[in-house]
């Protein structure tokens, strides 16, 4: 399914993801979170004399060593489950804001932790925002980028499915991945929201045939059809 814009459908795209390209080119700044443990010191009590007396001396005996239990590995398809209640990432330069508004549009979006995620777990990432009316180049999502910089290719040729989970007011939305071939120009792919949670999953070749080895950004977006828009995603891998 595609966004819904005034004209045909080609130009409707082309539009759209001109747009797009140019915003990604031009886009900077993101909110960045950051904790910086302190630790706390207790003060050392007083020695205090103590009578000792001889002890027996008792029988050692081997006893094997306490097993301590195994650190869960890491998911190396995972890139948020946003289970931690922060908006972060397990590498790359992680997620930001990107609307029309650094063009001169009027759309707006904004993002935040919240709590239930698909499949029961602890949080997901919700989007909200508006689509301005009067610009058939209007968008606004969130976007993710993997390099240590926004827009830094990065091989993820070992990688050859993009799944997510999402849902949202019902209006149509996109799933877009930039690559360096594509001098910046996204490749689409829609899905739809509803009130329950659905899992997505889409070949990273169905965008564009790329094998994945220059991505330079996700992102995920609501264009086209004027007014407010609401989708919470969960659970973003590349596979």
């Amino acid at each position: 399914m595609t966004l819904a814009c005034p004209g045909p459908r080609k130009q409707r795209q082309a539009r759209w993801l001109g747009a797009l390209t140019i915003a990604a080119i031009l886009m900077a700044g993101t909110a960045v979170w950051a904790a910086w443990p302190q630790s706390q010191s207790q003060p050392s009590p007083k020695p205090t004399a103590q009578t000792q007396t001889p002890a027996k001396p008792q029988r050692q005996t081997s006893q094997p060593a306490a097993k301590l239990p195994s650190p869960s590995k890491p998911d190396p398809s995972l890139i948020s489950d946003f289970d931690d209640g922060r908006i972060s990432a397990t590498s790359g330069f992680g997620w930001m804001i990107s609307t029309d508004s650094i063009m001169g549009g009027q759309s707006t979006a904004d993002m935040k932790v919240v709590e239930g995620g698909a499949n029961g777990t602890k949080g997901a990432l919700q989007v909200t925002g508006k689509i301005a009316e009067g610009s058939p180049q209007a968008f606004a999502g969130v976007m993710y980028c993997p390099g240590p910089q926004p827009f830094t290719p990065v091989d993820l040729s070992s990688k050859k499915t993009l799944s997510f989970w999402a849902k949202g007011d019902g209006r149509g939305y996109a799933a877009l991945v930039f690559t360096q071939a594509g001098g910046y120009m996204p490749a689409v792919q829609s899905f739809t929201t509803g009130p329950e949670w659905k899992e997505f999953r889409f070949p990273l070749s169905s965008f564009n045939g790329t094998d994945g080895k220059d991505v330079t950004a996700i992102m995920f977006s609501a264009g086209g059809q004027a007014g407010d828009f609401s989708f919470t995603i969960d659970t973003v891998r590349l596979e």
